[in-house]
């Protein structure tokens, strides 16, 4: 009588190589033909779906990848312009707005260091008011705005939570030197 644990490895092994032979049969790039002759719908059909590694994206599976660029272009563009709203606001003038590898930056004169806060608080303010604001109406967009508001914050480098930190150095440098001359 044979052991029992090798009729399980042996069938645990069967079932695997199969499942890798299924697999490897998948990776295979198919044009799907009517009657033996591609049609124009079948080339379109094939190139909608794009196979690479057993991922097939389908137009139905982008319009997921399309709704979430398209929610975070809105985010950031509502994150510039609450920069140079607040800019405006406090006076100072903005001479250009701007996208680059780095991402959307604004070219301004430098300001006051109080409104020089006020204007780098305002970008991450704005999306963690849209997060409040959309989080059970469109759930998508608020992540995205809460993540871009909240990384903002961040005191790194390029990001508006080092300006606002260093606007706070600055104001309170100040109040601590007219403090002392007076």
């Amino acid at each position: 009588m044979p052991h029992r644990g090798s009729e399980d490895r042996a069938a645990l092994s069967y079932d695997a190589r199969s499942i890798v032979s299924r697999k490897q049969e998948d990776l295979k790039l198919r044009v799907p033909v009517a009657g033996g002759k591609p049609t124009n719908r079948d080339r379109v059909t094939h190139y909608l779906r794009l196979s690479f590694r057993g991922i097939s994206l389908t137009f139905r599976s982008i319009v997921p990848v399309l709704s979430f660029l398209v929610a975070g272009v809105v985010a950031l563009a509502l994150h510039e312009a609450a920069h140079v709203a607040v800019a405006r606001a406090v006076g100072v003038r903005v001479k250009r707005v701007g996208i680059n590898w780095r991402g959307p930056f604004i070219v301004r004169e430098p300001g006051e260091p109080r409104a020089n806060l006020y204007i780098a608080v305002a970008g991450p303010a704005t999306n963690l008011v849209l997060a409040i604001l959309f989080w059970t109406a469109a759930p998508l967009f608020a992540r995205i705005n809460l993540v871009l508001g909240l990384s903002n914050l961040l005191p790194i480098q390029g990001a508006d939570g080092s300006r606002a930190l260093e606007a706070m150095r600055e104001v309170k440098t100040r109040a601590r030197v007219t403090a002392v001359l007076k």
